[in-house]
Protein backbone atom coordinates (compact mmCIF):
# COMPACT_ATOMS: atom_id res chain seq x y z
CA UNK A 1 0.00 0.00 0.00
CA UNK A 2 1.21 3.51 -0.75
CA UNK A 3 -0.04 6.06 1.67
CA UNK A 4 1.72 9.44 -0.30
CA UNK A 5 3.51 10.14 -2.60
CA UNK A 6 5.35 13.66 -4.01
CA UNK A 7 7.66 15.09 -6.23
CA UNK A 8 11.10 16.65 -5.76
CA UNK A 9 11.77 19.58 -6.50
CA UNK A 10 13.38 19.25 -9.80
CA UNK A 11 10.41 16.86 -10.62
CA UNK A 12 13.13 14.09 -11.63
CA UNK A 13 12.51 12.33 -8.72
CA UNK A 14 9.18 10.91 -6.92
CA UNK A 15 8.76 10.13 -3.37
CA UNK A 16 6.27 7.04 -2.30
CA UNK A 17 5.60 6.00 1.34
CA UNK A 18 3.51 3.68 2.57
CA UNK A 19 3.79 -0.16 3.71
CA UNK A 20 6.98 -0.66 1.82
CA UNK A 21 8.85 2.46 3.50
CA UNK A 22 10.08 5.93 2.09
CA UNK A 23 11.36 5.00 -1.29
CA UNK A 24 12.76 7.30 -4.05
CA UNK A 25 11.82 6.88 -7.68
CA UNK A 26 13.61 7.83 -11.25
CA UNK A 27 10.44 9.61 -12.93
CA UNK A 28 12.11 9.44 -16.26
CA UNK A 29 12.76 5.52 -16.25
CA UNK A 30 10.06 4.37 -13.29
CA UNK A 31 13.38 2.71 -11.49
CA UNK A 32 13.61 2.45 -7.69
CA UNK A 33 16.56 4.70 -6.23
CA UNK A 34 17.41 2.55 -3.77
CA UNK A 35 17.01 -0.80 -3.07
CA UNK A 36 15.27 -0.39 -0.21
CA UNK A 37 13.27 1.44 2.01
CA UNK A 38 15.41 3.84 4.53
CA UNK A 39 11.98 4.49 7.26
CA UNK A 40 10.10 1.10 7.48
CA UNK A 41 5.77 1.80 7.04
CA UNK A 42 4.70 5.41 7.23
CA UNK A 43 3.32 8.51 5.62
CA UNK A 44 5.40 11.44 4.07
CA UNK A 45 5.79 14.72 3.13
CA UNK A 46 7.94 17.58 1.42
CA UNK A 47 8.54 21.32 1.11
CA UNK A 48 7.78 22.80 -1.57
CA UNK A 49 10.00 24.73 -2.22
CA UNK A 50 13.24 23.27 0.27
CA UNK A 51 14.78 20.23 0.31
CA UNK A 52 13.21 18.99 2.96
CA UNK A 53 11.12 15.46 3.74
CA UNK A 54 9.21 14.22 7.01
CA UNK A 55 8.14 10.70 7.44
CA UNK A 56 6.03 9.50 9.61
CA UNK A 57 6.37 5.61 11.10
CA UNK A 58 2.88 3.96 10.55
CA UNK A 59 1.75 3.54 13.90
CA UNK A 60 -1.93 2.96 15.04
CA UNK A 61 -4.18 5.62 15.99
CA UNK A 62 -4.20 6.84 19.66
CA UNK A 63 -0.83 4.44 19.94
CA UNK A 64 0.47 5.25 23.35
CA UNK A 65 4.36 5.46 22.14
CA UNK A 66 4.59 5.90 18.08
CA UNK A 67 8.44 6.43 17.07
CA UNK A 68 9.50 9.57 16.71
CA UNK A 69 8.79 11.77 13.37
CA UNK A 70 12.07 11.94 11.35
CA UNK A 71 13.22 14.87 9.00
CA UNK A 72 15.82 13.86 5.85
CA UNK A 73 17.64 16.83 4.25
CA UNK A 74 17.42 15.59 0.82
CA UNK A 75 20.91 17.36 -0.16
CA UNK A 76 22.62 15.77 2.54
CA UNK A 77 21.09 12.68 2.99
CA UNK A 78 21.32 13.63 7.07
CA UNK A 79 18.29 12.10 8.91
CA UNK A 80 17.43 12.89 12.19
CA UNK A 81 14.27 12.09 14.59
CA UNK A 82 12.36 14.99 15.68
CA UNK A 83 10.76 15.93 19.42
CA UNK A 84 7.92 15.36 18.34
CA UNK A 85 5.25 11.98 17.97
CA UNK A 86 2.98 11.89 15.36
CA UNK A 87 0.67 10.99 11.96
CA UNK A 88 0.06 12.31 8.65
CA UNK A 89 2.43 15.01 8.36
CA UNK A 90 2.14 17.97 6.35
CA UNK A 91 5.11 20.79 5.60
CA UNK A 92 4.63 24.09 4.58
CA UNK A 93 6.18 25.21 1.19
CA UNK A 94 9.22 26.49 2.90
CA UNK A 95 9.71 23.63 5.32
CA UNK A 96 9.70 25.72 8.32
CA UNK A 97 6.26 24.51 9.88
CA UNK A 98 5.10 21.19 10.27
CA UNK A 99 1.72 20.14 10.79
CA UNK A 100 0.62 16.72 12.23
CA UNK A 101 -1.91 14.41 13.74
CA UNK A 102 -0.13 13.63 17.25
CA UNK A 103 -0.89 10.70 19.49
CA UNK A 104 -4.51 12.65 21.22
CA UNK A 105 -5.87 13.34 17.81
CA UNK A 106 -5.33 16.72 18.04
CA UNK A 107 -3.77 18.70 14.99
CA UNK A 108 -0.73 20.77 15.78
CA UNK A 109 1.55 22.68 14.18
CA UNK A 110 5.46 23.03 14.87
CA UNK A 111 8.00 25.63 14.00
CA UNK A 112 11.12 23.26 12.32
CA UNK A 113 13.43 25.48 12.61
CA UNK A 114 13.00 26.35 16.24
CA UNK A 115 11.83 23.11 17.55
CA UNK A 116 8.91 24.34 19.05
CA UNK A 117 5.24 23.77 18.85
CA UNK A 118 3.31 26.76 17.93
CA UNK A 119 -0.20 25.60 18.77
CA UNK A 120 -2.78 23.14 18.41
CA UNK A 121 -4.97 23.70 15.20
CA UNK A 122 -8.25 21.13 15.90
CA UNK A 123 -9.24 18.00 17.76
CA UNK A 124 -10.46 15.43 15.39
CA UNK A 125 -9.90 11.86 15.34
CA UNK A 126 -10.92 11.56 11.50
CA UNK A 127 -8.56 12.70 10.20
CA UNK A 128 -6.37 11.02 7.40
CA UNK A 129 -4.25 13.61 5.35
CA UNK A 130 -3.24 17.63 6.08
CA UNK A 131 -1.90 19.88 3.32
CA UNK A 132 -0.56 23.57 3.46
CA UNK A 133 -1.45 25.96 0.86
CA UNK A 134 1.06 27.00 -1.95
CA UNK A 135 1.96 30.27 0.15
CA UNK A 136 1.75 28.48 3.43
CA UNK A 137 -1.23 30.48 4.77
CA UNK A 138 -4.15 27.58 5.10
CA UNK A 139 -4.01 24.53 6.04
CA UNK A 140 -6.43 22.01 4.37
CA UNK A 141 -7.81 18.57 6.22
CA UNK A 142 -9.47 15.51 4.95
CA UNK A 143 -10.58 11.62 6.17
CA UNK A 144 -13.36 9.92 7.44
CA UNK A 145 -15.93 12.65 7.27
CA UNK A 146 -18.32 14.23 4.66
CA UNK A 147 -16.33 17.54 4.53
CA UNK A 148 -13.15 19.04 4.06
CA UNK A 149 -11.83 21.82 6.29
CA UNK A 150 -9.30 24.80 5.54
CA UNK A 151 -8.04 26.79 8.05
CA UNK A 152 -7.06 30.42 8.26
CA UNK A 153 -3.39 29.96 9.79
CA UNK A 154 -2.92 33.71 10.61
CA UNK A 155 -6.62 33.71 11.72
CA UNK A 156 -6.26 31.17 14.68
CA UNK A 157 -9.86 32.20 16.90
CA UNK A 158 -11.55 31.61 13.31
CA UNK A 159 -13.47 28.53 12.57
CA UNK A 160 -12.17 26.49 9.81
CA UNK A 161 -14.39 26.96 6.26
CA UNK A 162 -15.93 23.83 5.60
CA UNK A 163 -16.72 22.14 1.97
CA UNK A 164 -18.93 19.26 2.42
CA UNK A 165 -19.59 16.15 0.19
CA UNK A 166 -22.15 13.12 0.09
CA UNK A 167 -19.55 10.74 1.03
CA UNK A 168 -16.43 10.76 3.26
CA UNK A 169 -13.80 12.76 2.07
CA UNK A 170 -10.52 10.74 2.22
CA UNK A 171 -8.02 13.61 -0.09
CA UNK A 172 -7.82 17.10 -0.33
CA UNK A 173 -4.84 19.30 -1.59
CA UNK A 174 -4.95 22.66 -3.19
CA UNK A 175 -4.20 23.17 -7.10
CA UNK A 176 -0.92 24.45 -7.73
CA UNK A 177 -2.62 28.59 -7.27
CA UNK A 178 -3.83 28.25 -3.83
CA UNK A 179 -7.55 29.30 -4.71
CA UNK A 180 -9.12 25.85 -5.57
CA UNK A 181 -9.00 23.25 -2.89
CA UNK A 182 -9.06 19.61 -4.99
CA UNK A 183 -10.59 16.79 -3.39
CA UNK A 184 -11.03 12.77 -3.49
CA UNK A 185 -13.95 11.00 -1.64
Amino acid sequence: EVWSVAFTRDRQRLISAGSGGVQFWEVPSGRGVADRPFIKGQTAALAAQAPVLVASPWHPAGSATPEPMVSIDLQTGIAFDLPVRGRFPALSPDGRQLAFLDSQNSVQLWDLAGMRPLRTVATNRNLFTLRFSPDGRQLAAAGRMTHARIWDLARPEAPPRLFPHERNVWLATFAPDGRTLLTCS
